[in-house]
């Protein structure tokens, strides 16, 4: 029976950091996934074309790229292989009516071009941009830590001790703010609110949620700061990388390795049981997995406390996401062609659009417009296709956890497990669901 340092269920990225860093400080650890392949929602798939690689899932790493681990680990990263292609377009929009607008690298650029549009726009990035480099440790140590953590503790304290509790307190109401009030009140430009709201779709928000003025500011500014890095040769590579630090220190890794439950000696996580009957031992079990996994089922309920396993029961999801991955013998003809060289392109009605789809995917519609995310990882690495090709990744976010009915009424609802036509019914299981979006170019 092996017994490691630490035995970490799941292989997203979460887990492969830990497993890294752990490894480097000389822990002997073991990663187990119950699918067929490393990597969570890192993965890299062949298309129905020879030459054509496609990140059918998690694709550009710019929060990774600023965080600690990576911080940490990036020279054994890049040691391992792992190498980053980009370049200074990393965001654009596209409007129905063909205009566009890009986010550059430069702040200075954007600024300028923002500023051109419509007066004080720039100016108003430029003092969001500010806001977020004076509050950087506050503000990424609390989107970085859990709120209750003692690293939470000592940056709130400190920020206490240097400036006060007036400031310090003046910081959490704008931080509240949602996405719409700060366009709104500070920007005028229509193009410029559609460039910026559907990025806090990326961080599961709408422009209307709380702290959706703060994710939006703190996505802007890592996009000026590190642009949108794609992984050469596709984002399998990622976890190569990870794997090779892991095991060059000892670690393993296992794949269909399914948990079944978590074993518990005197009030305390010291192995896991997989559904084939393997046990692994650890001084440390850590799970990267979901509350409904962990607190009702991997822990048997007289190891959870009431409270807790209801708030777990209780937990939801949040909007579904659908993506199309495209093999293309040619780069798109997009209406400005210097719109190629942007790496991920949204297109939308604008601030509005965006808004009316969360909203409509929140009451379980297809929304009738919704906002199309375009990731063109070819922009910076060519070996993702043949000579000529192109890919594109394809992605609606706003779509319906469980889907109630059409908003644009065209689709028939859903069939109820009795097979009658229901407005309100949820979808019945099945091998595909149509979804429908609306653009004009």
């Amino acid at each position: 029976m092996p017994t490691y340092d630490a035995v970490i269920v799941g292989s997203g990225i979460n887990s492969l950091v830990c497993a890294a860093v752990l490894a480097r400080r000389g822990k002997h650890v073991c990663v187990l996934e119950r699918n067929s392949t490393l990597g969570g929602c890192i993965r890299t798939e062949p298309l129905n074309a020879p030459g054509y690689l496609h990140d059918t899932l998690s694709t550009a790493h710019p929060l990774f790229v600023t965080s600690p681990g990576y911080a940490e680990l990036k020279d054994d990263l890049h040691r391992a292989g792992l190498s980053y292609r980009n370049n200074d377009t990393p965001t654009g929009v596209l409007l129905p009516d063909n205009r566009s607008l890009i986010l550059a690298t430069s702040r200075e650029r954007n600024v300028s071009t923002f500023n051109a549009l419509a007066s004080g726009d720039g100016d108003a990035y430029l003092s969001a941009m500010q806001d977020v480099e004076q509050n950087a440790g506050l503000v990424f140590s609390l989107l970085g830590n859990e709120l209750w953590s003692a690293g939470v503790a000592k940056t709130v304290a400190g920020r206490l001790w240097k400036q006060g509790v007036h400031d310090t307190v003046a910081f959490f109401s704008p931080a509240l703010m949602s996405c719409r009030s700060w366009l709104e009140t500070r920007i005028r430009s229509d193009l410029v609110r559609a460039l910026l709201a559907p990025w806090v779709l990326h961080t599961g928000l709408g422009p209307e949620s709380a702290m959706s003025a703060l994710m939006g500011k703190v996505v802007a500014f890592s996009l000026e700061a590190v642009g949108l890095p794609i992984v050469q040769g596709g984002n399998a590579r990622t976890v190569e990388a990870f794997r090779r630090i892991v095991e060059s220190r000892g670690g393993a890794f296992h794949v269909n390795a399914d948990v079944d439950d978590i074993l518990v000696e005197n009030g305390a996580a010291r192995g896991v049981r997989t559904r084939d009957e393997r046990v692994f031992m650890g001084k440390e079990i850590i799970c990267n997995v979901t509350p409904g996994q962990l607190y009702g089922k991997l822990l048997a309920p007289e190891h959870v406390p009431p409270p807790l396993r209801q708030q777990a029961m209780e937990y939801r999801y949040g909007k579904g996401n659908m993506q199309i991955h495209l093999s293309l013998s040619a780069p798109p003809d997009w209406p400005q062609e210097h719109l190629r060289d942007v790496i991920y392109l949204h297109l939308t009605s604008g601030l509005d659009g965006v808004s009316r789809a969360v909203s409509e995917a929140e009451r379980g519609l297809l929304p009738a417009e919704g906002t199309i995310c375009v990731a063109q990882p070819c922009a910076v690495d060519p070996s993702r296709s043949p000579a000529g090709g192109w890919v594109l990744w394809i992605q609606v976010p706003e779509c319906p956890r469980i889907i109630k009915g059409d908003a644009w009424e065209k689709l028939p609802p859903p069939r109820t497990a009795a097979g009658r036509r229901k407005s309100e019914s949820a979808t019945p299981t099945g091998s595909s669901t149509a979804f429908r979006a609306r653009f004009q170019t």
